[in-house]
């Protein structure tokens, strides 16, 4: 997700139960707001397990009353500068990683599910994206080649039915008198 829509979470756009996340705002500019960038960012994204599990670890150290997942002592959202002054850079300091933007985080989340083989229009949904062809412009360069291989498939094809052509055909020929 980006940062904005991160910063929009609410509480209630969690299952924890089937394991979901929808996307339905953003906080920008000091604002909630339910527009967003595209109809394809209101969304419905899958979450793993283990982050299910944080998710719920972190919910146990915000106030009840809160219904924002990522904000201040008082229930406001957090402002994206905080986020990155007070967490994400000494995050970054700490594993000694220099100019990795926040949202170099939602690009590495994509990379490696393509770079798994997960289909790239499963990855464009999570994503967001509005058409597949943007998740193939941005990430292709991560998609394993499998082209190697797939001219071996087909030969194996062709060489499999070739077999099965001759065999009928010896049938026959073998039947006439």
């Amino acid at each position: 997700m980006r940062q904005g829509k991160l910063l929009g979470l609410k509480w209630c756009d969690i299952d924890f139960e089937n394991r979901k996340l929808y996307v339905r705002r953003q906080f920008t500019n000091g604002k909630i707001s339910e527009h967003l960038k595209t109809s394809s960012s209101k969304r419905i994204i899958d979450l793993e397990a283990g982050l299910i599990n944080c998710l719920k670890e972190h919910k146990k150290t915000v106030c009840k009353q809160h219904e924002f997942v990522f904000c201040t002592s008082i229930g406001t959202p957090l402002l994206k500068e905080n986020i990155r002054r007070r967490w994400y850079y000494p995050l970054l300091e700490s594993f000694k990683w220099r100019g990795y933007r926040f949202h170099d985080l939602r690009h590495t989340y994509a990379s490696m599910m393509l770079s798994q083989g997960i289909s790239y229009l499963y990855v464009s949904k999570q994503m967001g994206h509005s058409k597949p062809t943007t998740t193939l412009d941005v990430y292709a360069h991560f998609i394993p080649d499998i082209n190697d291989h797939s001219v071996d498939l087909i030969g194996d094809k062709f060489r499999r039915e070739a077999l099965a052509f001759e065999h009928k055909l010896n049938k026959r020929s073998s039947k006439i008198p």
